[in-house]
C-alpha cells in the first residue's frame, strides 16, 4: 500500500460500506433522472446544455458582473466539425480499483 492510502486511510472514520451504499444511491439517482429525461448513457449527456438552466443570481455585488451565459452554449455549435469527446485514448488506472477485479 502507497503512505499517501495510508496516511488518507488513517484519517478516513467512516466505514468503506456506508461510502460505497452511497455511491450506489447516487448512481440509482442519476439512471432515475436520465431515464426521465430518455437518456440511456453518462456518454449521451456530454454536451446537452439543453438540459441545464441558469437560476437567477443572487442578488450580492461581488456576482453582480458575473455572466455565465457563455457555459451554457452548444459546444458542437460554436465548434461545427471539430470532435469533443474521446479525443485521445486516456488510462486514469481506474480499473485496477474496480469491483470484481
Amino acid at each position: 500500500m502507497r503512505q499517501k492510502d495510508k496516511l488518507l486511510r488513517e484519517k478516513f472514520t467512516g466505514q468503506p460500506e456506508h461510502v460505497i451504499n452511497y455511491l450506489f444511491m447516487v448512481a440509482e439517482e442519476a439512471r432515475e433522472i436520465m431515464a426521465k429525461l430518455g437518456i440511456k448513457s453518462m456518454d449521451e449527456l456530454v454536451g446537452r446544455v439543453d438540459l441545464l438552466k441558469a437560476r437567477k443570481a443572487i442578488d450580492h455585488w461581488k456576482s453582480s458582473k458575473i455572466d455565465l451565459t457563455p457555459l451554457l452554449v452548444n459546444a458542437e455549435q460554436l465548434r461545427k466539425g471539430v470532435p469533443l469527446r474521446k479525443i485521445i485514448q486516456q488510462d486514469h488506472g481506474i480499473k485496477k480499483f474496480w469491483i470484481g477485479n
